[in-house]
């Protein structure tokens, strides 16, 4: 048993792999401390400055073994070096030579620190370029990183909104706050994607930008008359039992590893990952027969989770679940009283909200109502079409 130059903090060893639990020995502890440490590591264009701050920050991290505090540092922290990358991005952008507007005539200043363009936007006396609202703050400097391309997904964009007023919070607060230990690896973890981001890196498996998903082949079985669902990859088809049974209907779809397939329809939108048909329905003959006729020609890919379009159909008031570019032209009836929405989200659950309470807010005029053109303020969603006829629809089909 290892010896610890201090005594362990009890509130962190009651934080386990799978939360909180009952406590656990002070080496396991320091042994999920520096794996959740370790996974984070930036790509060899992160600048050395951002690194080594961020290399300080886990050691903060894992003081927190023995001074629970220490994570309230650590999070605080983050939010420091996360406008540290900011500001050093900015001026990476630009080259050192930052476009201003003063007075309606635009001229070039040659930045050698962000301090240079803090102390004339700050004021308003000179304007960026493209930029009229960038005042040098924390805020403004995340909205800039989303227009000029270097953070996307509808998520990401209410995380973006609400990141500068917990970093006040937990900076000037004058509460005595303590940061849990979850929150404070959730805050890390977000602002180490979004780092690797401003740098062109995504972080597989991370919940900001993952980056593009694989997809395997899997076989989904659905008995309507017992209403049972099973699948499985494609490579398992040839132990699977009690498939042949009577009334089963196949399709083989690519989607990524632990997904509710269950939940998938041919017809729409439903999962977190998009699935696509490859092949079905079949009955399991018709299934093993595909497979016998020679080498698989269904083959993996990868797609992209954030910032996906959805096309929601309202009838009479009533919601119909997402539709993709594909399943709307697939639509062979049009209904005279019908209506479409085309919303931007990361996952149809947020597209579906989004539409409740846009066609909510038509019979009312609530104080938070949400927006039917652009990005909204209230949820993770972007309207792209509200309320319009599936002619409408053609031009947007074809751009994506």
């Amino acid at each position: 048993m290892r010896d610890f130059p201090r005594h362990p903090d009890p509130q962190t060893l009651h934080y386990g792999p799978w939360g909180l639990t009952s406590a656990i020995s002070p080496e396991l502890s320091e042994r999920l401390l520096r794996e959740e440490m370790g996974a984070l590591q930036f790509g060899e264009l992160v600048p050395a400055s951002v690194c080594s701050q961020f290399g300080r920050l886990k050691t903060l991290y894992l003081a927190g073994l023995f001074s629970y505090h220490s994570f309230t540092y650590a999070e605080r922290e983050a939010h420091r070096i996360l406008e540290v990358a900011l500001k050093l991005r900015f001026l990476e952008h630009y080259d050192n030579r930052v476009p201003l507007v003063r007075k309606g005539q635009e001229h070039t200043i040659t930045a050698t620190s962000f301090e240079d363009v803090r102390s004339l936007v700050a004021r308003r006396r000179e304007r960026v370029v493209g930029h009229p609202q960038f005042d040098g703050s924390l805020a403004s400097l995340l909205r800039w990183a989303r227009a000029e391309g270097y953070f996307y997904g509808q998520h990401n964009r209410i995380r973006e909104l609400v990141t500068s007023h917990l970093r006040n919070s937990l900076q000037h607060s004058e509460r005595d706050h303590v940061s849990a230990l979850p929150d404070a690896l959730r805050t890390i973890t977000l602002h180490f994607q979004w780092i690797q981001r401003l740098w062109g890196y995504d972080t597989p498996g991370g919940d900001a930008y993952p980056g593009p998903v694989p997809r395997t082949p899997w076989v989904i079985g659905r008995w309507p008359d017992l209403g049972e669902v099973t699948w499985f990859g494609i490579e398992a088809v040839p132990t699977a039992q009690g498939c042949d049974r009577p009334g089963g209907l196949f399709h083989v779809v690519l989607a990524a590893d632990r997904q509710n397939l269950a939940d998938w329809r041919p017809d729409l939108e439903a999962t977190a990952v998009p699935v696509q048909a490859l092949w079905g329905p079949g009955s399991w003959s018709e299934l093993l027969g595909q497979l016998a006729s020679g080498p698989s020609r269904w083959q993996g890919d990868e797609v992209t989770v954030v910032d996906r379009t959805f096309y929601i159909q309202v009838v009479g008031g009533g919601i119909a679940p997402p539709r993709s570019a594909r399943h709307v032209i697939a639509l062979q009836q049009e209904l005279p009283d019908e209506s479409w929405f085309v919303v931007r989200a990361d996952t149809p659950g947020f597209a579906v909200h989004h539409v409740v309470e846009l066609v909510s807010s038509q019979l009312r005029d609530p104080p938070d109502r949400h927006n039917p053109a652009g990005p909204c303020e209230h949820c993770a969603a972007e309207s792209l079409l509200s309320g319009v006829p599936r002619s409408a629809l053609d031009d947007i089909i074809r751009q994506s």
